[in-house]
C-alpha cells in the first residue's frame, strides 16, 4: 500500500494512563487508537502498550498504519555544539538541521564548517539523559520527555526540534 493511501501513527505517553498509546492522523485530526467496549454506552477503551518499542511494532503489523520517523543530527565539532532532531520525510534533512542550527544556535560557515553527524536514536536519548532537562529530575522523566519533543507531529510548527544545545547560550 502507498505511503499516500496510508494514515500516520505516532507512539506517545500518556501520564494519566501511565502507558504508551497509538494517535493516528486522520483527515488532519489527531485520535488514540481503542477499541470500543459497549456501543449503547459509547464507551471507549484505549490501546495501551508497555514501551514505545511495542508500541511501534504493533504499527509496523498494520498495512494502513505508517510510523512517523525522524533523524537525528549532533554538531559536535563548532562553535557550540547542539542536538537537532528533524522529521526523516523532509527532502533533505541535514540541510533542515542546518538551517534551524544557524537560525537558532549559532552562526554557521558551510565553506569553514564540517557536516553535522547523523546519530541513532538510541545514541541521541544516551546524550539527552546526561543533560541539565529544566522540569526532569529523573531518568525516567528524561526519557518520557525526550520521547514527546521528538514528536514532531505534536505542537510543532517546525520539522525540527532543538533537543539540546551548549549551556553557554542558555
Amino acid at each position: 500500500m502507498s505511503k499516500d493511501l496510508k494514515m500516520k501513527a505516532t507512539p506517545v505517553y500518556d501520564y494519566e494512563l501511565e502507558a504508551w498509546i497509538i494517535n493516528v492522523n486522520a483527515n488532519g485530526e489527531t485520535m488514540p487508537i481503542g477499541k470500543t467496549i459497549n456501543e449503547g454506552l459509547q464507551l471507549f477503551e484505549y490501546c495501551k502498550y508497555e514501551s514505545r518499542e511495542k508500541a511501534i511494532e504493533w504499527i509496523k503489523q498494520k498495512e494502513n498504519l505508517y510510523c512517523s520517523e525522524v533523524k537525528f543530527y549532533a554538531f559536535n565539532d563548532y562553535e557550540y555544539s547542539a542536538l537537532i532532531v528533524v522529521d526523516a520525510e523532509e527532502k533533505y534533512p541535514m540541510g533542515v538541521a542546518i538551517e534551524a542550527y544557524k537560525e537558532e544556535v549559532a552562526d554557521y560557515d558551510e565553506e569553514e564548517e564540517n557536516t553535522p553527524d547523523e546519530i541513532t536514536l538510541e545514541e541521541a536519548l544516551e546524550r539527552y539523559k546526561k543533560g541539565n532537562i529544566e522540569g526532569c529530575n529523573t531518568e525516567a522523566a528524561k526519557i518520557i520527555d525526550f520521547y514527546e519533543r521528538i514528536d514532531l507531529d505534536i505542537e510543532h510548527e517546525q520539522d525540527y526540534t532543538i533537543l539540546l544545545m551548549d549551556s553557554s547560550l542558555c
